[in-house]
């Protein structure tokens, strides 16, 4: 059985290039076997598809602090040739409210009252490892979660209680003690929020944190596109993007407040003012004050060390202090104003958190501030390499299902999809095969069912590069080069994944053209006989294109869809159609050494972009 899980996670790791795993309730099995495991994906697995040091490794693990520590020690323990490190994270309960000060929890319920300069104590002690220079964060500190969070709801999915009425929560099916739901209508939410994107760690945002379905009505229908039917809450996203925005991870955790780190109160209190800085890349001003000041008049104020060059001018990214900086003192101290949890000043965010780092220039405006850590984009760019394993197990057959996978089969040469990517860079894929003595061919199509790039052969393996050049969706297949027997084959595919996606959703999978992918009969109505089950639309087809494969067993072109009556659609060749909007005078070709000499000519262009040249190489 253990043999057997590894190979399940190996295979589930080379498929999907997944980044990092989350184990759930981590009590109810043994260390050994999740130690082991999660060495096998890091270390243990063919070079290219290793997690190595820097995987994403979390396990659900509740308790305080000595609990959640030991469990990371012991998820350490060496195992074969890979040395020893702690590899495994887990999510900061002890922070969340199972710590001496009620942590998180205490603070947002406590009115107030809580004490801000016993925040930092409440942290798990193993937060970080450092592998060689290389620091990597191993804790996850929270706010909610699913398991701490049991709303009583409507019919519509709206709270049924309002903020502070204990009806309104199912606290029976909640973890217990400190660890129950805050509610996101909590007035010091964002800073919750502020503290666990300021201390070590990789902050986890809840979603009924972050987006407003128990108040909108939307909770079973929202439309994921729509900013009306699924509202954020500002502070979250401000936070979010300052996070990122200025690299709070790309400096060192110092806390500011406290007189031994030569905090010195200008206004408010030591007890109502936790100020932390990322090494010379922010620092993060928390207060539990509750006021409803419209201007700054309630701020908490505290003079700090910092790490930033003396004359530094420091802004705050929340906005609640406009465009008014903190001048960084020829001491390297620095004067560091955050305002209360519920003011009213208008336009901004920073309610309870200020957010001080340099601007390039000079603000103009508080939208110049957040304009500056929208979008920023550029670090989430990746090269991503996903193996699918062609196999009759794996595949994926009923025809409204993504019909990806299986080997391929006996005497036919019908694709079989590997999988899609969406990409606008290159995508290099190697196929290897299960039968060194037989043909296959792999190929790259686009969303209009046209081949854009393909390779064939037999022996171990056949490799290419395609570039598309436009993001979007793009399709693998493989198929047997010839009529022969079918085989299993492993599909390597490595590709660069977007920084950036601007659009709310990006573009569908689907293919936007009907393609006709016969297993065998003629019946226009069995939507296995199309590609993605999408059958065209009777009795009128006759504007319709319909795209064939290239590729028969029988001699000839492959067998066409029986036509409903009255239809009569366009059939054009999956390698391009001459239903072009152009007028060809000439094409032809002669060989030139080793290449080959093209020439065309014609006579109308209109409409047309640019050429794409292809290759085709054998039966294609």
């Amino acid at each position: 059985m253990y043999d057997g899980a590894l190979n399940w996670l190996g295979w589930f790791k080379k498929q999907s290039g997944v980044d990092g795993f989350r184990w759930d309730a981590v009590k109810h099995f043994y260390l050994n076997i999740q130690e082991g495991a999660t060495r096998y994906v890091k270390y243990g697995l063919p070079s290219w598809a290793q997690g190595g040091n820097t995987m994403y490794n979390i396990g659900e693990y509740i308790g305080s602090t000595g609990v959640l520590d030991g469990y990371v020690t012991a998820m350490a323990q060496p195992s074969g040739s890979y040395g020893y490190e702690e590899h495994t994270g887990t999510f900061d309960f002890n922070l969340r409210g199972y710590g001496s000060s009620g942590g998180i929890y205490s603070m947002v319920l406590g009115l107030g009252g809580y004490n801000m300069t016993l925040m930092p104590g409440d942290q798990q002690g193993k937060r970080t490892y450092d592998y060689g220079g290389n620091l990597v964060h191993r804790t996850v500190p929270f706010v909610n979660s699913h398991d701490t969070y049991r709303p009583v709801l409507l019919s519509n999915g709206n709270f049924s209680q309002p903020l502070g009425n204990s009806s309104g929560w199912n606290t029976g099916n909640e973890l217990g003690g400190n660890g129950q739901h805050i509610d996101p209508r909590e007035p010091r939410l964002a800073a919750a929020y502020a503290i666990i994107h300021a201390v070590d760690g990789s902050p986890m945002v809840f979603f009924e944190d972050l987006f407003d379905i128990g108040t909108t009505g939307k909770r079973y229908s929202h439309s994921p596109a729509s900013s009306t039917d699924l509202p954020t809450r500002g502070d979250i996203v401000n936070i979010i993007r300052a996070h990122q925005g200025l690299d709070f991870k790309g400096g060192a955790y110092k806390v500011r407040s406290s007189s031994s780190n030569g905090g010195w109160v200008a206004a408010g209190s030591f007890e109502d003012h936790l100020v932390i800085e990322r090494s010379a890349k922010a620092i993060i001003g928390i207060t539990d004050k509750y006021n409803t000041a419209s201007d700054n008049s309630q701020d908490e104020q505290m003079w700090v060390d910092s790490d930033f060059a003396s004359g530094t001018m420091l802004y705050d990214y929340s906005g609640a202090h406009g465009v008014t900086g903190t001048q960084v003192q020829s001491d390297k101290r620095v004067l560091i104003k955050t305002a209360p949890v519920s003011h009213t000043i208008p336009n901004v965010f920073g309610h309870g958190y200020s957010i001080w780092a340099p601007y390039p220039g000079t603000p103009n405006s508080v939208s110049d501030l957040f304009n500056a850590i929208q979008d920023v984009g550029g670090s989430a760019s990746s090269v991503t390499t996903q193996e699918w394993e062609m196999d009759n197990d794996l595949g994926d057959s009923h025809c409204l299902s993504l019909r990806q996978g299986g080997r391929t089969p006996d005497n036919l040469c019908t694709w079989r999809i590997v999988g899609k990517v969406y990409t606008d860079q290159a995508i290099s894929y190697t196929t290897y095969l299960g039968n060194t003595a037989l043909s296959l061919t792999t190929a790259i199509f686009d969303k209009n069912g046209m081949l854009l790039s393909a390779v064939s052969g037999a022996g171990s393996s056949t490799s290419e590069t395609f570039t598309p050049g436009v993001l979007d969706w793009y399709e693998i297949r493989v198929r047997n080069t010839d009529c022969t027997l079918g085989q299993k084959s492993w599909v390597n595919v490595s590709y660069e994944t977007p920084s950036t996606i601007s659009a709310v959703s990006s573009p569908s999978q689907n293919s936007t053209a009907y393609i006709w992918n016969t297993q065998g009969t003629t019946d226009w109505n069995n939507c296995d006989n199309w590609r993605n089950g999408i059958v065209p639309p009777t009795p009128d087809c006759s504007n319709l294109t319909i795209v064939l494969p290239t590729c028969a067993c029988t001699g000839g072109e492959p067998s066409r869809p029986t036509l409903p009556v009255g239809c009569s659609p366009t059939f054009i060749s999956e390698l391009g159609s001459v239903f072009l909007p152009i007028e060809l005078l000439v094409f032809n070709g002669k060989p030139d050494g080793t290449k080959a000499l093209l020439n065309w000519e014609f006579g109308s262009l209109e409409g047309v972009k640019y050429f794409i040249l292809q290759k085709v190489k054998e039966c294609l």
